[in-house]
């Protein structure tokens, strides 16, 4: 049985934070699929960390660029011409946002903003999944796991940055602003975002390219597979 039913063999994917723990993994995992992979993150790295990421780096190719800059991000997307983006870059830290929440703000929102516009403006790209966090969610200090109909939220400058990168993913999924931007000729984007769900990885059901949306705060989902 082929994974995915081959969606990924010789596809071009930019994987945005390939050199972080689960970019280098997923960077890794998308070649093993035989997808054409490559990168854009603010480091090159060639050597595995003491996470243990692999050196899938050595085998893709990848650019150095900050995603809050977007000539840098229009430079990737010129350079790698890519099909399937999953946007992972990011600035993780709950700790760090406090002491730098310009900088939070700016790479996870504008960051995702700019990759956002340079795929619905590029005309070889045709699925974005941005992955985000369940630190999304409005934190009420439930017991249980939050839903994808739950509303979004953030009194902390991390989570507030994922929550409003949610909102942007959102408004680059409607049918005018795409209508716009897209080049003559290219389909319709779907975009979508993966968070992190009672502890694993969700991502919207149904075949390549579907956009799911649940009740009137569901979230906008994809399955780029």
């Amino acid at each position: 049985m082929t994974p995915f039913g081959g969606y990924y063999r010789g596809r071009r994917v930019l994987v945005t934070g390939q050199t972080g723990f689960k970019g280098s993994w997923l960077a890794a995992w998308l070649l093993e699929l035989g997808a054409d992979v490559s990168g854009m993150s603010l480091r090159l790295a060639t050597e595995p960390s003491p996470l243990g990421e692999p050196p899938a780096e050595r085998h893709l190719s990848a650019i150095a660029g900050d995603v809050s800059r977007p000539d840098d991000v229009v430079a990737a997307f010129d350079a790698h011409q890519p099909e399937v983006v999953i946007h992972l870059a990011a600035q993780p830290l709950v700790r760090r946002a406090y002491s730098e929440p310009l900088t939070t703000f700016e790479t996870n929102v504008m960051g995702t903003v700019n990759v956002l516009d340079a795929a619905v403006r590029s005309p070889s790209t045709r699925a974005v999944v941005a992955v985000t966090t369940d630190k999304v969610y409005a934190n009420h200090e439930w017991e249980w796991g939050y839903r994808e109909i739950d509303e979004l939220g953030g009194h902390d400058p991390y989570s507030a940055s994922k929550a409003a990168a949610e909102m942007a993913v959102r408004a680059y999924s409607a049918p005018g602003l795409q209508k716009l931007h897209r080049p003559a000729g290219a389909s319709r984007h779907r975009f979508g975002e993966g968070r992190e769900h009672r502890g694993r990885r969700r991502l919207g059901t149904g075949p390549p390219g579907t956009r799911r949306d649940q009740g009137n705060r569901g979230r906008t989902r994809c399955r780029a597979s």
